[in-house]
């Protein structure tokens, strides 16, 4: 009877959704048994790993001492705050699936579901981010009274009610993050480029989204209504791509792809104070949602020599390289 052992979890903490491959070192983990000659007959994978009761999505034997393994969703208390550490569960199976008595294991409290929570933008996956870019660059170029448009419960830090009613301003509102229909090749990649002022990086990450919102002018003045519009449609179209420093100067700035408004829709709602307004709608592409917690990892495990038969009386050969994903 061989017990199987915990020795270390990689990483030990992770998304509450699931799908973080985990990588498990011990000893004694069962590895797949050579099949007999014939017909492929699929057979189930040797170890089974539980997260608190809950099977992993993908369990992959890569030796007797290593296994990566796809976390499984949190399914414990839904009020938990923090998340009470899970234990795991190894235990070796038969080549029928069937648990081999005495050969089960458990790590209490060996990793931690995290959510992510809600805080100060501090990476790529905060559009937090894009959002400040969005009305500075607005209030660079075009009005410095570039807000978003506060709720009953909500003022910018420091900033007093009466500011959003000054004329003439421009309002951002409506916010909506919308999945990308995009297909990525190698996700969660720099790709080095030659541009026309010399080499830049582009980054390839696996899940994106589009960020929209409604932009809005208000005046009390038709001909300035009219001038702030014209302003806005220009500085769009001056700035294809907006620049993001997600680091404050520490690390390297990103681009995002610009859509400006394909047209503005004028108003005059009858007031007592004639204000007058235009409403388009703007969008940030390709803003970077998920870029950590990869679901496969790529490492060579053989390197097998493949006879490939006699070749004017010699014997040729070549060398193939296997992978493990």
């Amino acid at each position: 009877m061989a017990v199987p052992t915990f020795t270390s979890v990689t990483p030990t903490s992770g998304h509450a959704g699931g799908r973080v491959l985990v990588s498990i070192a011990g000893t004694n983990f069962r590895v797949p048994s050579i099949p007999p000659a014939g017909p492929a007959i699929p057979r189930p994978v040797p170890v089974r790993v539980r997260f608190d009761g809950e099977a992993a999505l993908r369990v992959d034997v890569i030796s007797t001492t290593l296994l990566e393994v796809l976390t499984p969703s949190y399914r414990g208390a839904p009020a938990a705050d923090p998340i009470v550490a899970s234990a795991i569960e190894l235990a070796n199976l038969d080549d029928a699936g069937v648990l081999i008595p005495g050969e089960v294991v458990t790590a209490a409290a060996a990793f931690t579901y995290q959510r992510l929570g809600i805080r100060a933008p501090a990476s790529l996956q905060a559009p937090a981010q894009v959002i400040r870019e969005l009305v500075a660059m607005l209030r660079r170029q075009v009005l410095p009274n570039t807000r978003i448009v506060p709720h009953t419960d909500y003022a910018e830090p420091g900033a007093a009610r009466t500011l959003f009613a000054r004329l003439p301003g421009v309002y951002l509102s409506e916010f909506r993050l919308l999945d990308e229909d995009r297909a990525r090749a190698d996700p969660n990649t720099f790709r080095n480029a030659e541009g026309p002022v010399g080499t830049f990086s582009s980054f390839y990450p696996s899940f994106t989204q589009r960020l929209e919102c409604v932009i809005t002018g208000v005046s009390d003045s038709m001909t300035e209504l009219m001038q702030l519009a014209t302003t806005t449609r220009d500085a769009f179209h001056r700035t294809p791509f907006l620049t993001v420093d997600i680091t404050d100067g520490a690390g390297p700035r990103y681009q995002y792809q610009l859509d400006p408004p394909d047209n503005f829709a004028f108003g005059i709602p009858p007031s007592p104070a004639n204000i007058r307004a235009f409403s388009g709608s703007i969008a940030v592409r390709d803003v970077a949602m998920e870029l950590t917690d990869p679901v496969s990892r790529q490492a060579a495990v053989a390197l097998i020599q493949v006879e490939t038969g006699a070749f004017d009386g010699a014997v040729a050969s070549i060398a193939v390289e296997t992978t493990q994903f």
